[in-house]
């Protein structure tokens, strides 16, 4: 049997943005992807597949394992943040069960890329515009007073724009505040606006170099990137360069910022392959095709040749008669 890579997720769009990334080039390996539903795009495009236990039920990392052994996978790209905290806990018995690598981020950038509250703390040492932000267990009706509106209730550990609340007053905030658990959010000020918002990816190869960083000024639906367009500005690759060397990055990283005035401000790190996976391969940057080559066939770093261009989503039909 000819070794595999494995793609969690099929049927989210991140995971069928790693599956169709690498069906765009050249892969000698299988592509075996999972996925809780049965019903998963994802699985069509791929040579086999296997509906699993949801991520939050006891028996997926034992089914995970025995997919490995059964596949022969060598390499496992996971298709969504779930996925990626569920490896962080088994990592260590897929290493000694299987053959199978989890590309899993460095400890750093998992860190703080599931911690608002920690990136904050830490990127405000380093020179980096970043959202004045409180917890907001700190925050009580007497200094909330003090705020600047309108600010964000974001939740810490938050993703995809989920638990966010716009405040606009005080009145709203404290609404708000006795709804949600004090430990689990954080309030921050609202920078810039929507239609300056961009995403810059970078790449952490096998051997502890990076790739050059590719950036998107994007607009988003649901938390998704659903329009895009190619952007080269020196200043923010500077920056996302130096937040990479900092987090020691592993695999794909994608750091969120909007613009200001005059600047660019950052809004979060997602330590993980991204919405926009499937865009950013077609514009040159294919990221799953990195993590093959690096941590499978060792190649130091892959060449890259960007294009410029536009992209706009839409919804397609997959139709299956019975």
């Amino acid at each position: 049997m000819e070794q595999s890579i494995l793609i969690s997720g099929a049927g989210a769009v991140i995971g069928q943005g790693i599956i169709s990334s690498l069906r765009t080039v050249q892969c000698e390996y299988r592509l075996v992807s999972i996925d809780a539903n049965p019903n998963s795009v994802g699985f069509q495009w791929s040579d086999a597949h296997y509906v699993v236990p949801r991520v939050d039920e006891a028996s997926w990392g034992e089914c995970l394992v025995d997919i490995c052994k059964k596949e022969e996978v060598r390499l496992i790209l996971p298709g969504i943040e779930q996925d990626v905290k569920a490896l962080i806990k088994i990592r260590e018995q897929l290493k000694e069960s299987t053959k199978a690598f989890a590309l899993l981020n460095s400890f750093h950038a998992l860190e703080v890329g599931f911690d608002k509250w920690k990136l904050y703390q830490l990127v405000r040492q380093h020179n980096i515009t970043v959202p004045q932000t409180w917890l907001l267990s700190d925050i009580d009706s007497q200094s909330c007073c003090e705020f600047s509106y309108p600010m964000l209730l974001k939740p810490r550990a938050g993703m995809a724009a989920k638990g966010i609340y716009r405040v606009e007053d005080k009145e709203t905030f404290l609404f708000w505040a006795k709804r949600v658990c004090s430990q689990d959010y954080i309030i921050q000020e609202s920078v810039g606006d929507e239609n300056e918002e961009y995403t810059v990816s970078i790449f952490g190869y096998q051997d502890g170099s990076l790739s050059i960083p590719f950036c998107l000024k994007r607009r988003l639906n649901y938390g998704s990137t659903f329009e895009a367009e190619t952007v080269d500005d020196a200043v923010v690759s500077q920056t996302v360069t130096k937040l990479a060397g900092l987090l020691k990055i592993i695999g794909p990283t994608n750091f969120q910022f909007r613009k200001g005035s005059d600047e660019y401000v950052l809004l979060e790190v997602n330590p993980r392959f991204s919405s926009s996976t499937s865009i950013k391969s077609a514009f040159g940057f294919n990221e799953p095709l990195m993590a093959v080559k690096s941590f499978l066939d060792r190649v130091s770093q892959v060449p890259l040749k960007f294009k410029k261009g536009r992209c706009s989503r839409y919804i397609a039909d997959s139709i299956t008669f019975i």
